[in-house]
């Protein structure tokens, strides 16, 4: 899901869930589809998921990032791999 504000309180949560089916909320992601479909330009966004914007984050930024950031190499190497 996409929208206009950080997801962080369970009931928001629970709402989006139930109204929409998300799995997942970002805030920039969809503007950049929007703009590539408009202009017929193939994009692919990868997010990292950070907490489960239910209360509970504690997330140590500077691991989050380590991991987020292996996890992306990971991924895209794989991908590249089927292109090439």
């Amino acid at each position: 899901m996409s929208g206009d504000q950080f997801i962080s309180d369970k009931a928001v949560k629970e709402r989006i869930i139930s109204n929409f089916g998300g799995m997942c909320t970002e805030m920039e992601g969809a503007a950049i589809a929007q703009a590539a479909y408009v202009n017929k330009i193939p994009f692919l966004i990868m997010r990292a998921i950070s907490d489960k914007a239910d209360d509970s984050a504690t997330v140590d930024y500077p691991a989050f990032e380590a991991q987020a950031i292996k996890n992306s190499v990971t991924l895209l190497t794989a991908i590249a791999a089927k292109l090439g």
